[in-house]
């Protein structure tokens, strides 16, 4: 599945984000590709570090996020495309060493420690985020 986020705006929420034609509601889908694209560019924007590191390795396939001291192992995108400058608080890049160490992770060459707030809108925030 490629879906990363499913938002549902209604009333005038929806027709501010589309004009007139959203009267009757919206449904936003963000697929996981645009998704990475989008935290990627922020977190690029906000770390040279993690800019450094994405260069290196733009996969991704030898990062391992940690969201507010949760791993992400699957389908964290929509997750991580939540990230805004209004929610970033930090991110950090760990090692291979600390990774293991501090999260019992021997499969990835680096972490990248992020920090935020939970977003207001996100259901049931306390769960997920």
């Amino acid at each position: 599945m490629d879906i990363a986020t499913v938002s549902v705006y209604k009333d005038q929420d929806a027709i501010d984000l589309v004009g007139a034609d959203g009267k009757d509601g919206v449904v936003f889908i963000q697929t996981k590709s645009f998704t990475k694209q989008q935290y990627q560019s922020f977190f690029k924007s906000q770390s040279k570090d993690f800019a450094k590191v994405l260069n290196a390795d733009p996969d991704e396939s030898q990062m391992q996020y940690i969201l507010n001291g949760r791993t992400l192992t699957e389908n964290f995108e929509g997750d991580l495309g939540l990230i805004n400058a209004s929610t970033f608080k930090e991110l950090k890049i760990i090692d291979a060493e600390t990774l293991k160490k501090d999260y019992n992770i021997t499969d990835k060459k680096v972490g990248v420690l992020i920090t935020s707030d939970k977003p207001d809108n996100l259901y049931k925030a306390n769960k997920k985020f």
